[in-house]
């Protein structure tokens, strides 16, 4: 054992959801800073060139690449995940008279039927 938590940040319980909620949230706000430094730092003249603006700004271009390459690899869809498999759980027990939390308990409801 090298000491290296693999769940980390995670505590028990959590889906790893979240880690990617976390890392989208992150690269999100970085490019919405860096992109507000590149915006206001773009001299327009008629030499302009989006890539040697971006070269002149390589934070912002480095965290619109990673921002990217996380919708490419489907990060967005991983962050979601959990909700999606709640949902169509939930949308299976109904059948049942059952539902579940969202940590996956069963929540066992009242029957309907009044003759049972």
């Amino acid at each position: 054992s090298s000491g290296i938590n693999a769940e980390w940040p995670l505590r028990p319980g959590e889906p790893k959801s979240y880690r990617w909620r976390i890392l989208l949230l992150l690269s999100v706000l970085f490019v919405l800073l860096s992109g507000y430094s590149f915006i206001t730092n773009i001299k327009l003249d008629s030499n302009f060139s989006i890539i040697s603006a971006l070269y002149e700004n390589k934070v912002f271009a480095v965290s619109l690449m990673f921002l990217g390459l996380l919708v490419l690899t489907g990060a967005h869809k991983r962050a979601n995940t959990s909700a999606i498999i709640l949902a169509r759980n939930r949308l299976v027990l109904l059948d049942y008279n059952v539902s579940c939390n969202d940590k996956g308990k069963l929540i066992i409801k009242p029957s309907k039927d009044k003759d049972i």
